[in-house]
Order: C-alpha cells, then sequence, then structure tokens
C-alpha cells in the first residue's frame, strides 16, 4: 500500500556497512536482555536534554526572519528545493504534514531568485552526508547564488562549520544561512541520534513558522495529511504542487509560537515512550535482532516513515540487517526463512499482511506501530506514542495538522535498538 508516510520515488540503494561477521563459533548472545549499559537510557536522555537545550536558547528566534523571507519568495511563485542527505530531502518529499509544493532538488536544476534551497546534514561524515557536494556552496556557483539558501545542521561539525567559514556569502543574492542545531561530534550512537534529531527537529520547526508568517501575509498554507486520515486523500491529490490555497482562510499566527509548540510536543511524546516502560521493550527486541544475526538469520527491516531507508546508521556488526525499504514496497513476502527476523520499523497501522506473512515462514517479528498489535508469542510489539495522523501542531482552520513528529521521536528508539543488539553481540 502507498502510504504518505514512505517516499513514493524512495531508492532502495543502500549503503550498508557489512563488515564484522560473527563466525559460527562466536558463542550464542544470552536468554536474558542486557540492562547493565543503560545504553537506552542515555540514548533517550541525551535527545531530551537537546530538546530542552534548544527551547532554553535563542535560536528559535532565528527562524522567524528566515520563514518571513521564504512565504515572500512562495507568494512571489518560487519553488521550494531540499537537499543535502538523501534521507532529509525525502523526509521533506511528498510528507504528511508537510509544505505540498517542495520538491527534491536534482543536479541541473537552474534556480531563480524566487527560490528557496533548503540543506539538511544529518551524519557530518557518512557517505550520505557526500551525496550533496558542498563545494558548489562554498565556491558560489551560478545555479545556486539566485536562491535563498539555507543549511541545516551542527555547526560543531567541521563539515558544516569551514564550509561556513570558506563560503562566498557575497554571491548568494537572496541570502546564505546556516541554523545551527548545537549537536556534538557524532561519536556515539547517543550523539549520532543527537545529530539526527537536531537537523530534523529544526527543519519542521521552521516549516511550522513558514505557515505562520503565510497567516500573517493572509495566506494559507498547502499542507498535506496522512492517507490514513480520513479525507485525506482526495485533499492531498487537490493541493499537489502548491504552496498556498485559496481556502480555508486562517487567523494570523505569531511569529515563534508554532516552532516552541512543536518541540515541545517532541519532547512529550519521546518522554511519554520512556515513562511508559517501553525502554524496557526495546532490548528485549535488540535481543531478538541479535539473536537473528547470531543463528546467521536475515533482519528484514521494513520502515513506513521517511527518512529510515537512507538515513540511519547501522553497526558494524549487524551485517545481517536488510533494509529492503518502505514498507509499501512489500508485496512479494517470499523471501522470509526460519531463521530470519521481520522488524518492522512501523507508524500508524499494525501490519498484519506483512507479520502473518513472517509467521507462516516461521520468523520471528519486532513490530513498532501506534496501533494496537494483537498479542503473539513470537511477536514482540511495542506501541508507539505520537498522536494520529503524525501532524503534531494544531491550526484549527487547517483540515490537517502540520509538521510530522514521528521521525524525531522515533530516532531516539531506533539508536537504542542498534546501540543495546550491538551490545549483546560484543559479549
Amino acid at each position: 500500500m502507498r502510504t504518505r508516510c514512505g517516499p513514493l520515488q524512495c531508492s532502495l540503494i543502500l549503503s550498508l556497512a557489512l563488515v564484522n561477521i560473527l563466525s559460527a563459533g562466536e558463542p550464542a548472545v544470552p536468554e536474558t536482555a542486557s540492562k547493565s549499559a543503560g545504553l537506552s537510557e542515555q540514548i533517550h536522555a541525551a535527545a531530551l536534554e537537546w530538546l530542552d537545550a534548544y527551547l532554553k536558547s535563542d535560536k528559535l528566534a532565528e527562524l522567524t526572519p528566515l520563514a518571513e523571507a521564504i512565504a515572500d519568495k512562495l507568494i512571489a511563485g518560487g519553488n521550494f528545493y531540499v537537499t543535502g542527505d538523501p534521507a532529509f530531502a525525502d523526509e521533506w518529499n511528498y510528507r504528511a504534514g508537510g509544505l505540498a509544493g517542495v520538491n527534491i532538488w536534482q543536479p541541473g536544476t537552474r534556480m531563480g531568485p524566487t527560490d528557496v534551497m533548503l540543506i539538511g546534514v544529518t551524519t557530518p561524515n557518512e557517505r550520505t552526508t557526500r551525496a550533496f557536494q558542498h563545494g558548489v556552496i562554498t565556491e558560489g556557483y551560478g545555479g545556486f547564488t539566485q536562491a535563498l539558501t539555507i543549511y541545516i545542521g551542527s555547526l560543531q561539525w567541521p563539515q558544516l562549520s569551514r564550509p561556513k567559514e570558506m563560503a562566498l556569502k557575497e554571491r548568494f543574492k537572496s541570502g546564505l544561512h546556516f541554523l545551527d542545531t548545537g549537536a556534538p561530534e557524532a561519536q556515539g550512537w547517543d550523539k549520532v541520534c543527537v545529530g539526527q534529531v537536531g537537523t530534523l527537529a529544526v527543519s519542521w520547526a521552521l516549516q511550522v513558522e513558514i505557515v505562520a508568517a503565510l497567516s500573517r501575509k493572509g495566506k494559507t498554507a498547502a499542507v498535506f495529511g496522512s492517507i490514513f486520515a480520513p479525507g485525506a486523500e482526495a485533499y492531498d491529490k487537490s493541493i499537489e504542487g502548491k504552496f498556498i490555497v485559496d481556502e480555508p482562510k486562517i487567523n494570523p499566527i505569531e511569529a515563534g509560537k508554532l516552532s516552541r509548540e512543536y518541540l515541545t510536543i517532541c519532547r512529550k511524546q519521546l518522554a511519554a515512550f520512556q515513562e511508559k516502560g517501553r525502554l524496557d521493550q526495546l532490548r528485549l527486541a535488540a535481543k531478538k535482532i541479535a539473536d537473528c544475526q547470531t543463528r546467521k538469520g536475515v533482519i528484514f527491516t521494513l520502515a513506513d516513515g521517511h527518512f529510515w531507508p537512507k538515513g540511519v546508521s547501522i553497526p558494524a556488526s549487524l551485517s545481517r540487517l536488510f533494509i529492503y525499504g518502505p514498507a509499501w514496497q512489500w508485496e512479494n513476502r517470499k523471501g522470509m526463512k526460519p531463521e530470519d527476523t521481520l522488524l518492522y520499523f512501523g507508524y500508524i497501522k499494525y501490519p498484519k499482511d506483512a507479520v502473518d506473512a513472517a509467521l507462516q515462514a516461521g520468523s520471528d517479528a519486532v513490530v513498532l506501530a501506534v496501533d494496537d498489535i494483537p498479542a503473539h508469542e513470537r511477536v514482540l510489539a511495542i506501541q508507539l506514542t505520537w498522536e494520529k495522523w503524525d501532524g503534531a501542531i494544531d491550526v484549527p482552520e487547517l483540515p490537517f495538522k502540520p509538521a510530522p513528529s514521528s521521525a524525531v521521536v522515533q530516532l531516539p528508539q531506533w539508536y537504542s535498538l542498534m546501540a543495546e543488539a550491538e551490545a549483546l553481540l560484543k559479549k
């Protein structure tokens, strides 16, 4: 099924570090889930600390003038392009809660003075970082200098701070700006997680400020709904490619209000996951993943969100974790064997067909979803803590809520799984 929570043009070309394959003589993973390292707690605490620090800083104030400038360009008929890490571009592309007119930038695209270029850096030194060649910005090549250009990432990363120092800003006719997330260098899974959380969270905070800026100029933003939401599929078709719609009219929204609300909601949803005892479930899920690696099975991984297929990092020791792609592409379902595990890194709905196929093949499964998950001895169910239908911010006049929170909230869950499984395999 095609969903707004998986990119419709997602590439299945994935760069995984397939090294350190376990030898047959290594001992089996212990039968009980390990709590000794507190890795999941550490990762979730780091994400919460980043959200708290950003909310207390003066960095939110930087979003308003940029949102005003972007709104002016969209009203003038400009284009809005996203690029940087491919997963960042996917996160903004055709997204529930996202602006309907956004396009992924493609090499060779010529941009003009009413256009906007948003560049997101989520990992400072992986192959995904190099997918977009930052030299075109630092050298101020002509195709880029006409558009309002905005980087999002951490200036603690030399891969971003040095381009900022080197860039010939005078060549950028509409301005070159850097929104600093303040994330630390990515040394450890908690810091990798914070780097990605920071870039995605700031980008969506910027988007809701664009919605607010348009409202103050008498315009209504065109915002997609998830096709899981009643009436959203037909509405989405009617606004495809648009930034502004004539109806409904919305009241002017105060500058800075929605971005603060968005980050606060992300924090509450992330904290709720921990408060409900779900970190113990993540440890049990990590054990299933590590067990599958040890018995030479394949961890078939499906994702319902946009960011996951290209964006997440994987420990070298999980050499048998196979990110198959978006869940809507998983229709064949004939490849699973009894030694395999289905890891369904989900979204709203329980994936009954995919789970049934895994169980019929003799495999076990780990499922993360918002919906209730039927009990089964071979299925480890973890219920997610964001609201249907992923959009986080309530703008009463809009038919669907802007700014999805799922990727921001789920990143600590992914890296908790990875860190806990890696620790088990090291034993």
